[in-house]
């Protein structure tokens, strides 16, 4: 009686085993597939070491820097190929889209130039002399004029599109590395590396305020959804300033190297992270990270190509360009709900699986 009591008993536990690790299955099954529902990316052989990336919502077309090629790369949004190849000054970094010209504008580092490319024919239109190793560009819509940092001269150039010539310089803090346009305030916001952002009124041509942020700060973008600026810097972090205000409302912790940064088309930003091959996106909501996605080797540029729903990132160490497509969030959170509710759900049936075996055995 006591051994068909025990059978009985076994033959249960098992079956309530199968059932639990049923539910795991299927529970694994499905965190799976949201985390990889991603196709895998596209890849384009471009120049050499790409680095920024700019999108030409009139041609559909993204246009890369190849800073060791000394070229600039366009890239067809419609076939994912590079349709043209433009020579441009030594060591070309930052690139900007003036859409009222249909032109692109790139920071030569090395030769101290702005190249000015027609996106109508794809040439060299003017090439502008600046300051000393410029490497961030900026478009301001509002004055039909560029904004260009100076690394080495402390300055920002500003140029006019109509002349394509210098019309002002402005001294800013030490070694300007990147700048966003505010079109809200008609400010332009600096990175320095010594641990600012200087704030420019397109006004009066002249620094209005002085933002402290974190340690070296890379990129900046402005975020036209909450009128805020995202700064990246090497504390592995992302300041967000308020363009109302001019002071760092938040700290988002990202990760080691956040580099680059563009707007989403869903109150998102993407960061690249080039020393971790990831791509973080942080809700402009929230101000907290919902996603980290690997991407590859080296990240570097990252722009949005709104007419196709995809994302475009200049891998730094391959010689390439790759392309994601994009639908919101783009994997599960590293720490999302979803994870730690499969966690629990993990947790709760191999104890109740060990219970029923060590209740067997007993």
């Amino acid at each position: 009686m006591t051994q068909h009591k025990y059978d009985t008993f076994e033959k249960t536990s098992t079956q309530t085993e199968k059932a639990l690790v049923f539910i795991l299955v299927v529970f694994c099954l499905l965190f799976t597939h949201t985390a990889s529902a991603e196709s895998l990316p596209t890849t384009i052989t471009v120049g050499n070491i790409p680095y920024g990336i700019v999108y030409d919502s009139a041609k559909d077309e993204m246009f890369v820097t190849n800073a060791d090629s000394n070229t600039v790369s366009v890239i067809s949004d419609g076939n994912n190929t590079v349709v043209a190849t433009i020579t441009v000054g030594i060591a070309p970094h930052g690139i900007a889209y003036d859409s009222a010209k249909g032109e692109i504008f790139v920071a030569n580092l090395l030769s101290n130039t702005v190249s000015v490319i027609s996106d109508g024919n794809n040439t060299v239109v003017a090439t502008i002399a600046v300051g000393v190793a410029p490497h961030g560009i900026a478009y301001d819509s509002l004055r039909g004029e560029i904004f260009a940092t100076n690394e080495k001269s402390n300055t920002v150039s500003i140029l006019s599109d109509k002349t394509n010539a210098v019309v002002a310089t402005v001294p800013v803090g030490s070694y300007p590395f990147d700048i966003a346009y505010d079109p809200e305030m008609s400010e332009l916001f600096v990175t320095n590396t010594n641990s600012t952002v200087s704030v420019l009124s397109d006004k009066t041509n002249a620094v209005v305020a002085t933002v402290p942020v974190g340690s070296y700060p890379f990129d900046i973008a402005y975020d036209p959804e909450m009128s805020e600026l995202f700064v990246t810097s090497t504390n592995s972090s992302v300041a967000v300033i308020s363009d109302k205000t001019n002071t760092v409302m938040v700290t988002v912790p990202v990760g080691n190297y956040p580099y680059y940064l563009a707007c989403g088309p869903k109150e998102e930003i993407f960061v690249t992270k080039y020393d971790s091959n990831k791509l973080s996106i942080i809700s402009d909501k929230t101000n907290a990270v919902v996603a980290t996605v690997p991407v590859g080797k080296i990240p570097f540029g990252v722009a949005y190509d709104s007419e196709k729903g995809q994302i475009f990132l200049t891998m730094h160490n391959s010689n390439t360009v790759s392309v994601i497509s994009y639908s919101s969030p783009l994997s599960v959170p590293e720490f999302g709900p979803l994870t730690g509710f499969i966690v629990a759900i993990s947790s709760a049936s191999i104890i109740i699986i060990s219970k029923l075996r060590l209740i067997q055995k007993i």
